[in-house]
């Protein structure tokens, strides 16, 4: 597969994982794709919980899709949900789930800026 297809597959992915997370009640859910400023990853998923309990249940139900999309998983998930900010590291897709206080602070939308927005849950809610 060359560099576009995975690319492309990537994007794909971190769409899908996002998606996810937004059904799931994620707060402020957007996929990144970082492959142009990012020697490591192609795409970053970023959501916000409310609580720990919250982030766990999050993680329990994102690790089963990224194994649905055969996504290959680095030993290393970082579980630092006492510290506020999950992160799973899926290669070519890091997916980070933060409580308000560290999204806020870390500001990863911000700290990635000419990344493109491949999602962005506020796009897709309507009101009622």
């Amino acid at each position: 597969m060359d560099q576009s297809s995975e690319q492309s597959k990537s994007r794909e992915q971190a769409i899908a994982l996002a998606r996810r997370l937004d059904e799931l009640g994620a707060d402020s859910v957007v996929a990144l794709d970082v492959s142009r400023s990012s020697p490591f990853t192609d795409c970053f998923v970023i959501a916000g919980a409310q609580s720990v309990a919250q982030m766990r249940g999050f993680r329990r139900r994102i690790v089963e899709l990224v194994d649905e999309l055969d996504l290959e998983t680095r030993r290393n998930r970082k579980r630092d949900e006492d510290g506020g900010w999950l992160l799973i590291d899926c290669t070519t897709v890091i997916i980070h789930i933060m409580l308000p206080e560290q999204r806020e602070f870390y500001d990863l939308e911000k700290l990635w800026f000419d990344a493109e927005r491949i999602f962005d849950a506020s796009d897709t809610r309507t009101d009622v």
